[in-house]
């Protein structure tokens, strides 16, 4: 069963950001932040990404060093997707709290 809702909810993120991505320039992003689901994807050039700091919810965040190189052409874009789901919040909350 677990399998099955992984698989379920790793198919939806794919989808919702194949769709989302259709819509996003170079530069832009769109966030989602709700009590069970934090997601952002940022499309960005890759010669941004040197030094970059991707803000998360609350104070986390990812740090991409200037040291960070890939394979490509500096002209191609990249997008970035963060996502943190939380799955048993209300579950929880309602069962034992």
């Amino acid at each position: 069963m677990a399998a099955q809702i992984n698989s379920q909810v790793t198919e939806t993120i794919s989808l919702i950001t194949s769709a989302l991505n259709i819509h996003l320039n170079i530069g832009q992003n769109s966030t989602m932040n709700t009590s069970s689901v934090f997601l952002s994807i940022e499309t960005t050039s890759i010669t941004s990404l040197s030094n970059k700091i991707i803000q998360q919810v609350g104070n986390a965040q990812i740090h991409i060093p200037s040291s960070f190189t890939l394979s490509t052409n500096n002209n191609t874009s990249i997008s970035l997707r963060v996502c943190l789901i939380n799955f048993f919040r209300k579950y929880l909350s309602s069962r034992f709290f």
